[in-house]
């Protein structure tokens, strides 16, 4: 029998012509097995009985049980991961895994691949979807679904259920380029901001103030440190003086990393980060949830914003320095 190996830990091992087979169900395919053989064929190479390395697999679009495989993804009912047969519909498993799930668990596991957390969340998404648990919108999904060929059953169908794995390698790859970002609360302080925003708190706009979250390091932190300065006079106060202050509640973070505004929501209504490609501060605002573009507070320009969009949710501009409104549209989920 074959055994699945991590790509990192092939070593020096001579290379085998011959490739590993993957059987999967024909028909109608699904995220979870296209994404389930992406991450096969992204992470995991095979040695054969010679202890020779296999890099490439065949896949094999079939429900007959007696067409056997190195592995099975999705069909046959069984979950055995000493037999590499990953399905999750058989009555005798009662877990929560879809089989991308099974994949994911086994790899990271047992042969030490490394997935960002980014993907791990997305995989425990498709998860949810394929096995009836919480209905996704993913729009990733939608495209798999979507590339299924009009008669599934046709020969065409083999094709176009190897082009939507090749997009799945090719999400998958881009997730993993993905740092992981962990939003800390570690420094607090004050944002300036024009007098018709400090204004509005004093019209009783419910009774938290807006939050703004900042993404910076120390190289540009005294720059804005006289922004902190002139809205507060310090910029070393603690969180329990600052819930006694109408105002901009400010976080920082202490490291380079551009943090994207998805990881902000619930903890923000506006992102103030320095982006060093293009030289400047980038003001944004957070929507209130990932799958909605709606924000609590729209940007407006200032004197010293080169760049606001009409729509009020990107502004860049020489100094950290911001103005916005109220959104008075409602929400619509």
């Amino acid at each position: 029998m074959k055994k699945l190996v991590n790509k990192k830990d092939c070593g020096n091992r001579s290379v085998s012509q011959e490739r590993g087979v993957i059987k999967t169900h024909n028909g109608m395919f699904h995220s979870d097995e296209v994404f389930a053989i992406a991450l096969i064929k992204a992470y995991i190479a095979m040695i054969d009985n010679n202890g020779d390395i296999l890099y490439n697999y065949d896949v094999v679009r079939t429900r007959d049980d007696s067409f056997k495989a190195d592995i099975t993804i999705d069909v046959d009912g069984v979950y055995d991961e000493d037999r590499l047969m990953f399905d999750h519909h058989q009555d005798s498993y009662n877990g929560s895994l879809s089989s991308v799930g099974m994949v994911a668990k086994y790899i990271t596991e047992k042969l030490g691949v490394q997935l960002k957390s980014r993907l791990l969340d997305f995989i425990t998404e498709l998860d949810t979807n394929d096995t009836g648990v919480k209905r996704s919108d993913s729009y990733i999904i939608n495209i798999v679904r979507k590339m299924n060929y009009p008669d599934v059953h046709s020969t065409e169908q083999n094709s176009a259920f190897k082009r939507a794995v090749q997009y799945a390698e090719r999400v998958i790859y881009r997730m993993q380029s993905e740092k992981d970002t962990t939003v800390t609360n570690d420094m607090i302080g004050y944002a300036i901001a024009t007098e018709p925003v400090m204004n509005c708190f004093h019209c009783g706009y419910e009774s938290s103030p807006v939050e703004v979250q900042l993404g910076i390091n120390d190289r540009k932190r005294k720059e804005l440190a006289k922004y902190i300065d002139k809205a507060i006079g310090n910029a070393e106060v603690d969180k329990e003086t600052l819930k006694e202050i109408d105002g901009i509640v400010l976080r920082f973070k202490k490291d380079d990393e551009y943090v994207p505004v998805r990881y902000l929501i619930g903890k923000a209504d506006v992102a103030i980060q320095f982006d060093y490609n293009d030289d400047c501060w980038v003001i944004q605002t957070v929507p209130v949830s990932i799958r909605n573009y709606y924000s609590r507070v729209l940007l407006k320009p200032t004197a010293d914003a080169f760049f606001t969009h009409k729509n009020g949710f990107i502004s860049k501009s020489s100094t950290p320095n911001f103005s916005y409104v109220i959104n008075t549209q409602p929400y619509t989920a």
